[in-house]
């Protein structure tokens, strides 16, 4: 061991912003531990680089918890953050740091041939997108996880209802067919291991509220999802990690346009063998399903889809090292490319348009210029449509 630092990870001045946005995440209040969890969330860094150990000065250290620390000391000369007890909280110079858009009309930050993306605030979208032209609007909106009252009480209700409120104003953009899809996820209420019911409150509003129609659950799993909460799980071990999300499929009317043939899946090689052989004989199954002579004997291309995705979210680690080199942070909260494209694929043609009203690191829009649909894509911070610039880079343009 060594005094050097690793070069993976970034230094003390490149982690500002991303500490800010820890502890704006977090309601404006989060202890050293949150914080260095949601950075370490936001690098999309390992258990291997978490808990990596030098020796600086002579002692033995992690390393991340290390740097974060003088990361936080550097924030705190700035007048950006202020310490209260164990706890560190946002002034309001810091509070204005991560720029944040006002409410109006939105601005362009960059644009493609395929698609523009807007610094603005998600509900402001409606009045620059021509009514009735959206086929999809896919959306990984904020979870109610920063808050500081657990959910149930007057601010989990502000929380639906400042959600419908915005889907509310987006509706008129959609196209009566179309498919909204929220990327939602489990939240475990403050100081209790038990999950909040949010998600579902949400969508029993949208629906009384907005007459839209549940039309599917599809669940996204992520096989590197890490062992979190950490408490419950890890230490406890009282829980199991919670690797699935929960994909909300909605639609003004009940049939929106889908065509799961558009998202089959490679046949096993048992099924590649019953085809070949002129599918099943007649048999009957013992929950009482009857199988006729010479079923599955068409090659359709490929399996029906299940509503269940397994899509690793690995840390998108180029997405992060070019945030960092550009002393950007990255955005904490980032669907993987792949699923996006899926839902893309499942519920829009090419040409058609994609919207992400929460644009964050712009997965939703890297996925829709690569299969050939127009996008538009919001975000309230600044700095983040600034990183989702980074994708259309001929570094990271896939």
């Amino acid at each position: 061991m060594s005094d050097s630092l690793p070069t993976n990870l970034p230094t003390q001045r490149q982690l500002v912003l991303p500490i800010l946005d820890a502890v704006d995440k977090a309601g404006g209040e989060a202890t050293t531990a949150e914080i260095r969890n949601a950075v370490a969330d936001q690098l999309g860094l390992d258990e291997t680089q978490r808990n990596q150990r030098g020796t600086i000065g002579g002692q033995d250290h992690n390393l991340l918890a290390h740097r974060i620390r003088w990361g936080q000391q550097h924030s705190k000369l700035a007048g950006l953050i202020e310490r209260d007890g164990r706890a560190w909280r946002l002034t309001d110079t810091g509070s204005k740091h991560l720029t944040s858009a006002f409410p109006g009309r939105p601005v362009t930050v960059f644009f493609t041939p395929n698609g523009c993306a807007l610094w603005g605030m998600a509900e402001d979208a409606a009045s620059v997108i021509d009514p009735g032209t959206v086929r999809l609007l896919l959306t990984s909106p904020p979870y109610p996880l920063k808050t500081k009252k657990e959910y149930g009480n007057k601010v989990g209700q502000e929380y639906i209802d400042w959600l419908c409120s915005i889907i509310e104003r987006l509706m008129p953009v959609m196209e009566s067919n179309g498919s909204l899809v929220l990327n939602l996820g489990d939240t475990w209420l403050k100081n209790s291991p038990t999950v909040s019911m949010y998600q579902e409150r949400t969508i029993i509003a949208l629906q009384d509220r907005l007459g839209l129609h549940l039309c599917q659950r599809l669940l996204w799993h992520n096989p590197s999802a890490l062992p979190v909460p950490s408490n419950y799980v890890g230490v406890e071990r009282i829980r199991l990690k919670q690797a699935v999300e929960c994909l909300w499929w909605l639609s003004p009317e009940d049939r929106p346009y889908a065509d799961n043939r558009a998202i089959l899946e490679p046949y096993s090689d048992r099924m590649k063998k019953l085809i070949e052989k002129g599918g099943a004989v007649r048999s009957k199954k013992p929950s009482g399903h009857a199988t006729r002579e010479g079923s599955f004997a068409a090659d359709n291309g490929g399996s029906i889809a299940p509503n269940i995705f397994r899509i690793p979210n690995s840390g998108d680690q180029q997405y992060t090292r070019a945030c960092r080199d550009a002393g950007l942070p990255p955005h904490p909260a980032r669907m993987p490319i792949p699923l996006a494209s899926k839902m893309i694929e499942f519920l829009s043609q090419p040409g058609e348009v994609v919207f992400d009203p929460f644009g964050g690191s712009g997965s939703t829009a890297r996925a829709a210029e690569d299969l050939g649909r127009h996008w538009i894509t919001t975000e309230a911070a600044r700095e983040y449509v600034e990183g989702a610039k980074l994708r259309f880079s001929e570094e990271l343009a896939r």
